[in-house]
C-alpha cells in the first residue's frame, strides 16, 4: 500500500491531498494495488477473510495521519468467515503494536 503513495514521505502535505481526494484508497485499495489482481489470478481471494470496518494500522493519540488497512489475509482452498480487527493491547491497555490484530476462521472447503 505505501508503495501506491511515493510521496507518502518525499512530500507529506502532497500525500494527504491525495488521501483526501481518493477517500476509500486507503481502507480498500484492492483498485490500486498490483498485488491484488496477481493474487486473484492465481486463485486467491480475500473478501471473506478480512473485515473492511476498521483500519489496521494503529496511530498514536493525537497524530493526524490517516490510517488504511494494510495487513490482509488471502486464502485459496480455503472457506473464510467471521473476519474481525481487534486491538492489539497489553493487559495494561498500552499498544502492543502499530497494527491491530486480525482474525479470521477458516475451514478447508
Amino acid at each position: 500500500l505505501t508503495a501506491t503513495y511515493p510521496e507518502r514521505n518525499d512530500d507529506p502535505a502532497a500525500w494527504r491531498k491525495r488521501v483526501a481526494a481518493e477517500p476509500d484508497r486507503l481502507m480498500r485499495p484492492e483498485r490500486h494495488e498490483p498485488l491484488f489482481a496477481v493474487f486473484a489470478e492465481r486463485g486467491y481471494d480475500w473478501g471473506d477473510a478480512n473485515a473492511f470496518d476498521k483500519p489496521t494500522q494503529r496511530r498514536m493519540a493525537g497524530d493526524l495521519t490517516p490510517a488504511g488497512h494494510i495487513d490482509w489475509f488471502f486464502t485459496r482452498g480455503l472457506s473464510a468467515s467471521a473476519p474481525a480487527t481487534l486491538p492489539a493491547v497489553l493487559p495494561d491497555g498500552s499498544p502492543s503494536a502499530d497494527h491491530e490484530a486480525l482474525v479470521v476462521t477458516v475451514r478447508v472447503k
